[in-house]
């Protein structure tokens, strides 16, 4: 299981929220490539950035600030937050971003994203199924999509081809009280490269995630404030 920290920013900075919410906002770092440079020294093998600007308008706000990181740093990236456009996907690509990740167009537009699997590859595009009651949201988890069961959403994501699955529990993101596994176990049951995200507080839950058999576990405010140190280990 890899390990991921986490890069949220907004208006230009580190930052993290509670469930999502815009008004509960902890900035960590003014500086995202000096974070960006803290983790990969660390022994980061992958991070995750989200332009959370983007994720509430719609577009990559953030873009220039995730190019500096790409140009700063040899690991892996992976970007999400406002990709809806293929224009968005190939811009990220073409400067070196190793796997885009989209969430509303996922779900309001699958064969969009079924397309782009096929021309860019499995390995290039991650969907971000984020859930808040057992119910979808969207367009930055401002809004809850139409009311469709989660198999259901499940068994259309495999059908277009998705390899990697990012799973958020909106409730638990940001607030260090340990992860759904009662969804990730219900989730396995599809055969996604599962990455999970949200709630993570402790080694005793990145070693319970990892004992499930996750691919990957996103790690946002335990990485930026445990006290002990939240250690970066694969």
């Amino acid at each position: 299981m890899i390990i991921i920290p986490a890069i949220d920013l907004l208006g230009g900075q580190v930052v993290r929220l509670k469930q999502g919410q815009y008004n509960q906002m902890t900035v960590y770092n003014a500086d995202p490539v000096d974070q960006a440079k803290k983790f990969a020294s660390q022994g980061a093998k992958y991070l995750h950035i989200i332009d959370l600007d983007g994720a509430r308008s719609g577009m990559l706000k953030n873009i220039n600030t995730i190019l500096k990181i790409r140009q700063t740093i040899n690991i892996p990236l992976q970007v999400g937050g406002g990709i809806r456009s293929q224009l968005a996907i190939e811009q990220l690509l073409s400067a070196g971003i190793d796997r885009v990740i989209v969430s509303t167009l996922a779900i309001n537009q699958p064969n969009m994203i079924r397309q782009w699997i096929k021309q860019y590859g499995s390995g290039k595009i991650a969907v971000s199924l984020d859930l808040k009651d057992n119910q979808v949201m969207i367009k930055g988890w401002q809004k809850t999509a139409n009311r469709q069961s989660l198999s259901v959403v499940l068994k259309q994501l495999k059908s277009i081809g998705l390899e990697y699955l990012i799973f958020t529990d909106v409730l638990k993101d940001g607030m260090m009280a340990g992860p759904n596994f009662s969804t990730i176990a219900a989730m396995q049951n599809y055969g996604f490269k599962l990455i999970v995200a949200g709630g993570v507080s402790s080694l005793a839950d990145v070693e319970q995630l990892k004992a499930s058999g996750v691919y990957g576990c996103i790690i946002g405010r335990a990485m930026y404030e445990k006290s002990d140190g939240l250690k970066i280990k694969n």
